[in-house]
């Protein structure tokens, strides 16, 4: 039973014990019954019965069996929400998990070369920034339509536009992009 991140426990919402999880896609389907795990990581983390879940903005609102308080909630902060990977359609709507995201390869779309691979994840208010690290620094890429162009998930494979001044950003100026 592989389980899947799907997002951090931020905060508490409300008075009914119901958590914030951020990072978490919007668009997240889950049964009310369905057995998830919350922990600091999927090994370690402990069942838990989902009794509501509903989209809010970046993010879920979910609350489970056994949490019916702020103060019980917010002993979960901080923590990972587990879902069991068969629960998930990772390819649905366009949209990626963090750790689909991780480890691929960043190529400019019109020179075809390497820039680096993606090593971190921002969840950032007005569009996520995933982070290319390269030989001469790391260079923040938004997650807007300007800039990623075509996301291969199965190739590990990501083709960008590098907007202008976004090599700099990374320390390495125009030659950045030559990683060999």
């Amino acid at each position: 039973m592989p389980l899947r991140y799907i997002g951090t426990i931020l905060r508490t919402h409300g008075t009914d014990g119901s958590v914030f999880v951020g990072e978490a896609s919007p668009t997240l389907e889950l049964a009310t019954g369905t057995t998830i795990h919350i922990g600091f990581s999927g090994q370690f983390a402990s069942p838990y019965k989902l009794n509501t879940l509903r989209a809010a903005n970046r993010g879920v609102i979910l609350s489970v069996d056994g949490i019916t308080t702020p103060e019980a909630a917010s002993r979960l902060r901080e923590e990972g929400v587990f879902v069991e990977e068969s629960l998930l359609d990772s390819g649905k709507n366009d949209e990626y998990f963090t750790d689909d995201i991780i480890g691929c390869e960043v190529i400019e779309q019109s020179s075809g070369k390497s820039i680096g691979t993606i090593t971190d994840v921002w969840i950032m208010p007005a569009n996520d920034v995933w982070v290319a690290t390269t030989a001469k620094g790391d260079i923040p890429l938004p997650v807007i339509d300007d800039v990623i162009k075509k996301v291969d998930i199965g190739n590990k494979r990501i083709e960008v536009y590098i907007l202008e001044g976004l090599m700099e950003l990374g320390g390495g100026g125009d030659d950045a992009k030559d990683t060999d």
